[in-house]
């Protein structure tokens, strides 16, 4: 069930900001499309999943934070900053599983995930709430 909702909110935050977000919105939108795709396409068999460290999703997560931060870096908006911090926090999961093997496999899992809804609600929002002036960046 919640793999449907949030295949919705994703679809429904690329709607948004494809719709009425400017360049900003539609990168961050894609980013979080991209980066969800890829984690499927390398996820582990669910026999071994998240039973040690998950390097090819890490390195998925950890692309999808750099061009964050890349957006957040070069553009005007607020909400890039935020989607930054979220998605260090999901890179810092895999760090807290390297530090401590003994951390449980679905704790790690769930810490990985959840920061990707907020992270799209916040893109939508800004999407929604863009004015259509335009950013010197973007």
């Amino acid at each position: 069930m919640r793999i449907l909702i949030y295949a919705a909110l994703l679809v429904g935050c690329l709607i948004i900001s494809f719709w009425r977000g400017g360049g900003p919105e539609r990168i961050g939108s894609a980013n979080m499309a991209i980066g969800s795709v890829l984690t499927v396409l390398v996820n582990s068999p669910m026999s071994t999943r998240y039973a040690s460290v998950e390097i090819r999703i890490f390195i998925v997560d950890l692309a999808v934070l750099l061009v964050f931060l890349a957006l957040a870096l070069r553009t005007d908006r607020f909400w890039p900053l935020w989607t930054t911090a979220m998605q260090l926090l999901v890179v810092l999961a895999h760090a807290a599983r390297l530090a401590d093997p003994g951390m449980l496999r679905n704790g790690y899992g769930v810490v990985m995930a959840m920061w990707s809804y907020p992270q799209l609600i916040v893109i939508a929002a800004a999407a929604w709430r863009r004015t259509r002036a335009p950013s010197p960046a973007f």
